[in-house]
């Protein structure tokens, strides 16, 4: 390892386009447990009912937002016991209460701000936005004609950004209902005067199958907010009309980076490697000749476009999952660089990656182990090994992935291997392992040697030297069967071919790990310098996030 002192609006833009395609069974069963888990320890109910009620509770009313402006100023009353009074019942409705809290711990009277204070700490302890997201998923797989109604009611009071976008995933799979009554609430929220109603219902309408409902969604393509446009676009785009990419175009100038962002994703998605490059720096001017560049584009290739092709890979939300071996932290950034969870007291983290139901994955490198937490770090299955890990997978069947030092293998829920490879010559000195859509496994030692394996038999099918070393870092089943490898010693990223020709590279000083997104760009994280950048194929950084230690391992983007 690299020197070091003790040695990153169902999902965010779950389903942008297109439904997700449909889990393997056992995958989506998995994540129906774990969703299942987390709402009972909650005590919380998990029939459809209940979970209705869930929701509904957390609607707030103008009674509602009237009690508890009361109860925040009995915080500060002259009675010691209407003061505890009023902690406790502000407790009592949880998240809630969270948007009266937080300016309250600002207050003038002290003791407002005190007790404010306590009360959000305590419910920060709770299992705060994985709650209502997790109930969401619920709902949308239970049999309630209410569900939709309550979903759209509950969104302006969902806890942040992340919930509402589970919400929107919810609403998605509950438009698959044929019983189209339970859908009725859906046509009249595209007039409705709170802006994240009108863009959940531009957002799932938009894919309708009735021409009708899709013209009617495209009114909401000059609606004037930026957030309602998007969300119209991102719909009808998964409807295939192709009305909605100038609108796209139009909403890269002048708007905020949260919403930039997403835009470039999905232009970056239609465009593959064709698109225009992004302007290396925010200003408006720059913008706008980016935008007219987009226009241009559009006006020359629209008719070529084939949308469908948008739904083969799933979006993202732009958010990080960071490693760091030397805190025993892994954590996630969105980004802003806004830390959204942590888990801390890890032996040795050196990969990480988020699972359905707001579980983690992570390569205990210290520990020799590979666990599954939830984010509160309560282990939920733990796989012992005899070496080290160096990088983690959690496989469509519900396997786990597992490279060591010395060996690549797959393990089952029980801890059953199902193989245990030790490629010749690699004894030691594994550094990086993937299994790859085709089956095939593929690694990379410390000295730069590519070796792709038959996982049936455990036989070479391709071996390579890449011409780098000290090797941490390589990502297989790229177009044309490329590979990128990242070299912490020469400071380099390579986009290689079967045969070790470079097609593209980067200097990155101490890059350790890169990985390329499916929008054409590169995520590449260096140790050294304690940086995770997003830099598309012409070397424009267009994300860089500095960590809050000198050590960054693996970096993942979801």
């Amino acid at each position: 390892m690299p020197p070091s002192k003790h040695l990153l609006i169902g999902p965010v833009l779950l389903a942008l386009l297109a439904a997700r395609p449909v889990a393997a069974a056992d995958e989506k069963d998995t994540a129906l447990v774990e969703d299942e888990r987390l709402v009972r320890e909650a005590k919380e109910p998990t029939d459809a009912a209940g979970l209705v009620a869930f929701f509904r509770k957390r609607t707030l009313s103008n009674a509602d937002r009237a009690a508890l402006e009361r109860l925040i100023e009995q915080l500060g009353a002259r009675s010691f016991s209407q003061r505890e009074s009023a902690s406790r019942q502000l407790l009592r409705w949880g998240t809630p209460a969270k948007s009266f809290l937080e300016p309250a711990t600002r207050h003038a009277d002290p003791e407002i701000a005190r007790r404010a204070t306590l009360c959000l700490d305590e419910i920060n302890r709770g299992p705060g936005s994985s709650l209502p997201s997790a109930a969401a998923r619920l709902l949308a797989r239970r049999q309630s004609p209410d569900a939709v109604a309550v979903l759209l009611a509950y969104l302006p009071f969902a806890d942040d950004s992340s919930v509402q976008d589970d919400v929107f995933g919810a609403l998605l799979t509950l438009a698959q209902d044929k019983d189209k009554d339970r859908l009725a609430p859906l046509k009249p929220a595209l007039k409705d005067g709170v802006l994240i109603k009108r863009a959940a219902a531009a957002y799932v309408l938009g894919r309708s199958a009735d021409k009708d409902v899709r013209n009617a969604v495209k009114q909401l393509l000059v609606d004037k907010e930026a957030l309602v446009r998007l969300r119209a676009a991102q719909g009808l785009l998964a409807g295939l009309e192709k009305d909605a990419v100038p609108v796209l175009i139009d909403l890269l100038a002048g708007q905020p980076a949260d919403i930039v962002w997403q835009v470039e994703d999905l232009l970056l998605r239609i465009a593959g490697e064709g698109g225009p490059t992004a302007p290396s720096s925010s200003d408006q001017k720059d913008r706008q000749e980016y935008r007219d560049r987009w226009a241009k584009w559009w006006q020359a290739n629209a008719a070529k476009v084939d949308l469908p092709r948008l739904a083969q890979e799933p979006p993202q939300r732009g958010w990080t999952i960071v490693s760091q071996m030397s805190t025993s932290r892994v954590y996630e950034i969105d980004r802003q660089g806004k830390e959204r969870w942590a888990i801390s007291e890890l032996s040795g983290p050196i990969d990480a990656h988020v699972l359905p139901g707001d579980r983690v994955l992570i390569a205990e490198h210290h520990g020799s182990r590979v666990t599954e937490r939830n984010l509160r770090g309560t282990i939920l299955w733990e796989k012992r090994l005899t070496d080290r890990p160096v990088s983690v997978q959690r496989l469509p069947n519900g396997n786990t992935f597992i490279a060591t030092y010395s060996a690549l293998m797959e393990v089952t829920r029980a801890n059953k291997e199902v193989y245990n490879y030790r490629p010749e010559g690699t004894a030691g000195q594994i550094y990086s392992g993937q299994r790859l859509r085709n089956g095939r496994l593929v690694c990379i030692t410390l000295s730069g040697r590519v070796i792709e394996l038959d996982s049936a038999n455990g036989k070479v099918v391709r071996a390579f030297n890449s011409g780098l070393d000290g090797c941490y870092s390589i990502q297989g089943g790229l177009p044309n069967g490329r590979y990128l490898v990242a070299s912490y010693n020469k400071g380099l990223v390579y986009e290689l071919d079967g045969d070790g020709k470079v097609h593209w590279q980067y200097t990155f000083p101490n890059a350790y790990h890169a990985e390329r997104l499916a929008n054409g760009n590169f995520l590449v994280a260096s140790h050294g310098q304690s940086r995770v950048i997003e830099v598309n194929r012409d070397g424009k950084v267009l994300f860089d996030q500095g960590t809050n230690s000198n050590n960054v391992w693996r970096v993942h983007r979801r």
